[in-house]
């Protein structure tokens, strides 16, 4: 086996190959891991810097950690920074586990120290035991494909050049080097989920298999493979379903319908929307039973399958439903755009320009008008049916409106909650323009740009 030193040093360079003169900012607990990289850098002869956190969770130990290490910078003379976080206070503000408090914190400071310092990396020590972990943690825990690819060697521009070294390999350069690094009593023990796995599955795995390391850099290797090959055909059918309409998404999905692994497109393509695998599982079988208008919350997005077409949309909460317009206003701010009064004199002389125009006879207008959604029961008279009456759900029906735009629709009624227009889409016949007519309202909405 070739030396740590060596397979460092071609894992480093392959890293960073595509940047001339690269500088690293290297970051570092105390701990055996993050000293055997320092140590690693410090023979290279290359241009770091290090940079330490301290996460306030052990006391007086993790000052002592933050002492050590700089004490070891100011030793070699290299540029040293760190920062102190409440890592509790912040977890508990964000409802989230130490762990990932520590981990958003630490990535963070890091960045933009990084940026701010103009190193060209951001080195972290992690191994190919943290990777193996990673693997089991997920695979445990249940994630896509991705989450069994082990922790990546290179992400923009964090670069982890220890990965495919063992823990054990590390410990062994440490004890032939004569380092020292910092014990962080909290790895010894099981509270963390990830303790267990290290401490209890792997010794296990490894006496199984003592080439464990190889196989799973070989297998992970293989994964990753597979996984470009998944992300292709993710791509080429997203390309033939995906629909940016507006301010939703539309996937027709006619001619997915028995693809076997429906459910792990739909995963791929929604997870930024926060839709977890067991939801889009449901979504492929209430798909594949045609169930039209069932509906599917995350905490962001909202989908809603209709017919052929799995419409999503943002969630939007807290919106103002109903419009009090009193006589003489000219316009009314909504959340979605804007609807402008105009009042004319006569008769007008062209039709209205587009359907989101009304022309509606003032004099039959009883003020003040009301804006709102539609509700259940809700009829009108269509311009051109001679006074006969028709629900606004069969209209809907009619123009094949789906849920989510049906739920968009706007209602313009009179004092007595008369429909005068179901904006965007009929004006009621009772209040239309007749040679009789003496003044009119041109009556303009405007949606925002999305």
């Amino acid at each position: 086996m070739r030396p740590v030193y060596h397979r460092f040093r071609e894992s480093l360079n392959q890293l960073s190959e595509d940047v001339s003169s690269p500088s690293y900012l290297l970051a570092v607990s105390g701990g055996l891991d993050s000293m055997v990289l320092w140590d690693l850098f410090e023979r290279s002869g290359l241009p770091y810097g290090i940079a330490h956190c301290n996460f306030q969770l052990r006391g007086e130990a993790s000052d002592q950690d933050e002492s050590f290490v700089m004490s070891q910078a100011a030793e070699l003379k290299v540029p040293f920074f760190s920062t102190q976080f409440d890592t509790r206070a912040y977890a508990q503000k964000n409802q989230i586990s130490i762990q990932e408090a520590a981990r958003n914190l630490r990535y963070a400071w890091l960045g933009t120290k990084r940026d701010a310092e103009n190193y060209t990396f951001l080195v972290t020590a992690h191994h190919l035991d943290d990777s193996l972990e990673t693997f089991l943690y997920n695979f445990t825990k249940g994630s896509g494909l991705k989450g069994l690819l082990g922790i990546p060697e290179k992400n923009g521009n964090i670069i982890r050049p220890l990965l495919s070294i063992s823990r054990e390999a590390l410990e062994l350069y440490y004890q032939s080097r004569g380092l020292q690094h910092r014990e962080d009593a909290s790895n010894a023990g099981d509270h963390y989920q990830r303790n267990k796995l290290r401490h209890h599955v792997l010794p296990v795995l490894y006496e199984i298999n003592t080439g464990l390391a190889d196989r799973f850099l070989r297998n992970t290797t293989i994964l990753q493979e597979t996984y470009h090959l998944f992300q292709e055909h993710v791509q080429y059918w997203k390309e033939k379903v995906w629909e940016q309409r507006g301010d939703q998404i539309h996937l027709h999905l006619s001619t997915l319908r028995d693809h076997p692994a429906l459910a792990t497109l739909l995963y791929e393509w929604l997870q930024s929307c926060q839709f977890h695998p067991d939801q889009t599982q449901q979504m492929a079988d209430s798909f594949r039973r045609q169930q039209t208008g069932a509906r599917f919350f995350s905490s962001s997005h909202e989908l809603l399958i209709n017919r052929a077409t799995l419409i999503i949309k943002q969630r939007i909460t807290q919106i103002k439903e109903h419009y009090s317009i009193p006589k003489g206003i000219q316009q009314v701010q909504l959340k979605d755009g804007l609807i402008h009064f105009r009042y004319h004199r006569g008769q007008p002389g062209t039709l209205p320009r587009s359907q989101w125009d009304a022309f509606l006879d003032a004099e039959k207008l009883e003020f003040p008008l009301q804006l709102r959604r539609w509700k259940a029961g809700d009829k009108f008279s269509p311009l051109g049916m001679d006074g006969k009456h028709k629900k606004i759900q069969d209209l809907f029906t009619d123009r094949k409106l789906s849920r989510f735009d049906k739920e968009q629709v706007w209602l313009l009624t009179d004092t007595s909650d008369q429909i005068c227009w179901v904006v965007g889409l009929q004006v009621d016949d009772r209040f239309k323009i007749t040679t009789t007519t003496k003044a009119y309202y041109q009556i303009s909405f405007r949606k925002h740009p999305k």
